[in-house]
């Protein structure tokens, strides 16, 4: 049952069925929504994303992102280096009762979380049956960009010929990406018609429903993210708020699409959850509140990234005859279009 905490925002229960969801999302799990202000229907599918609303920028930001966002020229390479923590960091900090937090995520540096991407990878270098790997500089993924961004480090190219923003509008609000200056923009909500997936296991995690979803109901949505990403003059980069779920299920089809092996797909998904703690930081500066009484512990749960979430979306390109390939023909895409993406992306 609703429960008004302030004038802002309101938080809603989202067990099962039909919810009602504010505008402003800061944050939207299966156990709440933060909202605020004009009241629309939201079906309980979309409860499994993070999703968050970000003040516009002003004009002397936007200045600031045209002087980071300039194209570099960093080495292609298949052997990333990785970044360590050092042994038994598990980097969370220590736990502390749940009503010590109150609605704090985080009292991280800004200047820490806000200097770049935190969930960013290109995703060359993953094997492929056969023994070849991805190509790298075709395709990135990541959270959502922010105005003052730098360039990822690993990033052989940037910033990329075009970005593909899976987010919807009530969490642009009409803002301009910030990112539009220096790469083509293309807009594609994934989940603006993603109705709840089948599921005849009542134990599926909410996140494996969402996917299957998302399978079921934006085969339209795909098909475009596929055709913006096949005829990009340069790197692609996909991404939604965190860069888990909408864009985990893209990347998972366009990975299986030049058939990286089942288990690559399935660690890149689950090396989400390696960032997330910085996920939420970045997120928690860019809107410092939370509701009152809103904790941290509140949204963790489906800030997991389960790996059979995303090995049931392989299963159902698999099921296909001809795998995420025949998926892909049974929705318009073409046989020529679909050697154009091996040609591509297989190095």
């Amino acid at each position: 049952m609703p429960s008004s905490v302030s004038n802002r925002y309101s938080v809603v229960s989202a067990p099962s069925g039909r919810i009602s969801v504010k505008s402003n999302v800061v944050v939207v799990t299966s156990r709440l929504l933060c909202a605020r202000s004009d009241t629309r229907e939201a079906s309980s599918h979309r409860s499994g994303c993070l999703r968050v609303h970000v003040p516009r920028c002003g004009a002397d930001h936007r200045a600031d992102a045209g002087r980071v966002w300039q194209r570099t020229g960093a080495p292609a390479t298949l052997a990333r280096r990785r970044a360590r923590r050092p042994p038994g960091a598990a980097g969370r900090p220590a736990r502390q009762p749940r009503g010590s937090r109150r609605s704090q995520v985080s009292t991280t540096d800004p200047a820490d979380v806000l200097g770049g991407l935190v969930n960013f990878r290109d995703l060359g270098g993953l094997p492929m049956r056969g023994g070849t790997f991805t190509a790298p500089g075709v395709l990135y993924r990541s959270d959502a960009p922010h105005v003052g961004d730098r360039a990822p480090q690993d990033a052989p190219e940037w910033p990329p010929a075009a970005v593909v923003d899976l987010r919807d509008e009530v969490e642009l609000d009409g803002a301009p990406h910030p990112m539009a200056d220096v790469a083509e923009v293309h807009q594609v909500p994934l989940l603006e018609d993603v109705r709840p997936g089948d599921s005849d296991r009542p134990d599926d995690h909410e996140l494996t429903v969402l996917y299957q979803g998302i399978v079921d109901h934006a085969a339209k949505k795909l098909v475009e993210v596929f055709r913006i990403v096949l005829n990009a003059g340069g790197p692609v980069l996909i991404h939604c708020a965190a860069g888990k779920d909408r864009t985990g299920v893209s990347a998972a089809l366009l990975l299986s699409l030049v058939e990286v092996r089942r288990d690559a797909v399935v660690a890149d998904y689950v090396r989400t959850d390696g960032n997330m703690f910085r996920v939420l930081q970045r997120l928690q500066v860019l809107s410092p509140e939370l509701p009152p009484g809103v904790d941290v512990d509140s949204v963790r749960e489906l800030m997991s990234t389960p790996a059979e979430a995303i090995e049931r979306v392989l299963g159902r390109f698999a099921a296909h005859p001809g795998g995420a390939a025949d998926w892909l023909r049974g929705h318009g895409v073409t046989d020529e279009e679909l050697q154009r993406w091996r040609e591509r992306f297989a190095s």
